[in-house]
């Protein structure tokens, strides 16, 4: 079994002790990812040099095997491995270094292996860490999307459409079936996605949340998205205000008149309105 498999289960802050050159005290944050990868943030501190070391690794399941991505220290040159057995990573490339990482109940090992002084392959740095906390996500403002901020994202015509009105839904489908890949969200859905006898009622803060996140995937690989659902308008109009301050452009709300055809819509989106 991968270590992956266990370190994804194992997200939390480390602290302990190393030796390698010099002895060190070693941080290690763990986090797992919804992608199915696997982070490892590094930092080893001295009590004579500060901080001396940072590292931040990626992996996860690639080709049939596991992958992990390293960098150190900001310099922006990465290093690739492959895990040969279970936690034995090796490099790829001309480079010979090789990480080990082990797990148990109580403890984290990450080794580090490159050519000593003979040209011999052996291991040079060894950190051993225990977990002292999960890792604790801040809560949101009040009033405020979760969301993090993202770049600017240029949205393909007509960009991010939100529907209000009476008739929503087949205005918005209509309205797809004219365009050639556009991406038709349901926002209301979310709330009836959650479950369980602890869920509470709708969440609007949630609602936008995911609505951005989604509307973000689907822009991101080239699809204008059209929102509707049975939200208010000034929730809509948060939600418009929320989709923006996102960095998605260009966001529009559109109103549906008693009646009104996905034809008018289209002429409207076309003057600008």
């Amino acid at each position: 079994m991968s270590v992956l498999r266990h370190l994804a289960r194992a997200s939390g802050i480390y602290w302990g002790d190393g030796t390698g050159p010099d002895e060190f005290v070693a941080r290690v944050q763990i986090g797992a990812n919804l992608d199915g990868t696997v982070t490892i943030e590094y930092e080893a501190w001295s009590p004579t040099n500060g901080l001396q070391h940072v590292e931040a690794a990626r992996l996860g399941p690639a080709d049939g095997g596991v992958t992990l991505v390293a960098t150190s220290d900001g310099s922006g040159d990465t290093m690739v491995f492959r895990e040969a057995e279970p936690g034995v990573f090796a490099s790829i490339g001309s480079e010979r270094v090789g990480l080990v990482i082990t797990t148990d109940d109580e403890s984290l090992t990450l080794a580090w292996w490159w050519p000593g002084d003979g040209g011999a392959l052996s291991e040079q740095s060894r950190a051993r860490v225990r977990p002292m906390r999960p890792i604790i996500a801040p809560p949101p403002l009040p009033g405020a999307v979760s969301e993090p901020l993202g770049d600017e994202l240029q949205v393909p015509w007509p960009g991010v459409v939100v529907l209000s009105g009476h008739g929503t839904g087949a205005v918005a489908q209509r309205l797809a079936d004219r365009l050639a890949r556009c991406a038709v969200v349901r926002t209301d859905l979310f709330d009836r996605a959650v479950r369980g006898t602890e869920a509470a009622g709708p969440d609007a803060i949630l609602r936008r949340a995911i609505a951005i996140a989604v509307v973000r995937g689907y822009a991101e690989t080239g699809h204008p998205v059209i929102l509707h659902g049975s939200s208010s308008r000034p929730d809509h109009e948060q939600l418009v205000t929320a989709l923006s301050s996102s960095g998605l452009t260009p966001v529009r709300l559109v109103d549906l008149a008693q009646s009104e055809d996905d034809l008018a819509v289209v002429r409207r989106l076309l003057d600008g309105d």
